[in-house]
This record gives structure tokens, sequence and C-alpha cells, in this order.
């Protein structure tokens, strides 16, 4: 008996990559859980404390995340990174202070851990799409942590823009500045 392989073949010009398509069954009465970024079958996108600013800046926009999350050696989280946090005008403002861009690092400008939303599991596999946008638009947030409370884990993530772009929607929702940014308003 002949084993039958797949067929390779060159590719052609005129190849363009897919561009993700949103899911036909997933709408704002759909179950929450469908929109979780679940850890536990999408590995975290990680950082230590002292990793570099333009590090962490590079990871994150070679990445597909809109947050990543910052972890100590025993991998319990510290706080969390996104674009805001990375954004050339926050390394501006330390530069001005006196640092050198290569010293600063993703503790000088991360959310702290006890700053950060979060929401149990349990209540986001009772909740639907639309309950969950609007927890984002009330909380102001641009995400939301993920955690099963019965066994300490960070167990996902959600964010706006990946649901503005899986629902085909315009989700505004400003980042509210961290208690960091308040102080040194009010500081300089």
């Amino acid at each position: 008996m002949t084993i039958k392989y797949p067929q390779t073949f060159y590719l052609a010009a005129g190849y363009k990559i897919a561009e993700p398509q949103p899911l036909p069954d997933i709408n704002l009465e759909s179950p929450a859980i469908q929109v979780l970024l679940d850890f536990r079958i999408h590995p975290a996108l990680t950082l230590l404390p002292e990793t570099p600013f333009d590090e962490a800046q590079h990871c994150l926009a070679n990445s597909h995340a809109s947050v990543l999350l910052v972890v100590d050696r025993n991998n319990h989280l510290c706080g969390v990174v996104t674009a805001h946090c990375l954004a050339d005008q926050v390394a501006m403002r330390h530069i001005s202070a006196g640092r050198l861009r290569r010293d600063i690092q993703v503790r000088d400008v991360m959310t702290p851990r006890d700053l950060i939303n979060a929401v149990d599991y349990s209540e986001i596999a009772r909740s639907s799409v639309h309950k969950l946008v609007t927890l984002l638009k009330n909380e102001g947030v641009p995400y939301l942590l993920v955690a099963d409370s019965s066994n300490r884990r960070i167990v996902g993530v959600v964010a706006a823009h990946e649901l503005a772009k899986l629902l085909n929607l315009q989700l505004d929702i400003g980042q509210r500045p961290s208690f960091r940014e308040i102080f040194e308003a009010v500081m300089h």
C-alpha cells in the first residue's frame, strides 16, 4: 500500500497574508468566555521587572498582544505594561528627570499589580460579551485580567482593543492615568 503525502507547490506572485476575520458566531450576546485570551491555551507574554524599556517596547511591537505581564523570577505577577506604558513620551519623562534611556526598566513604567483591574473567571463564565464591554467602559480600563481566585492564578486577559477588532466595533476606552503619572504631574 502506498502512503499518500500532501503535495507541495511553489508560491506564485500575488499571495497576501490572511487577515484575522471576525468570528461569525461571536456577538454582543455571546458568552464572555469566548473572547477570553486564555493563558492555559495561549501562553502569556511575560517580562521581568528588570527588562530594559527598549527591549519591552520591541517585544510589544513584535507581538500580537496588547498587554504584557510583568512577573518575578517565581512567576508571580508584579504588574503589566501596555503600549501606553511603553510610549516614547514615557521614556522622555524619565530622560528629562536625568535618567539615561538604557537605564529605564519595565519596573519604572509598569502598572503595578495592586492598581490592576481584574475579574474572577467565574464572573466571566456567567457573563456575556455585552456585559464585558460595558464593564470595560464603566471601569474606564482598556483591559481586564481574569483571575481564578480559587487557586490564585491569572488565567487570561480581555482587551478592549481585541474586542473591538473581533466584533468590528468602535470601542474608545481611555486609559486612566496611573498613580505615578498623576504624582509626576503634580510634582512638576
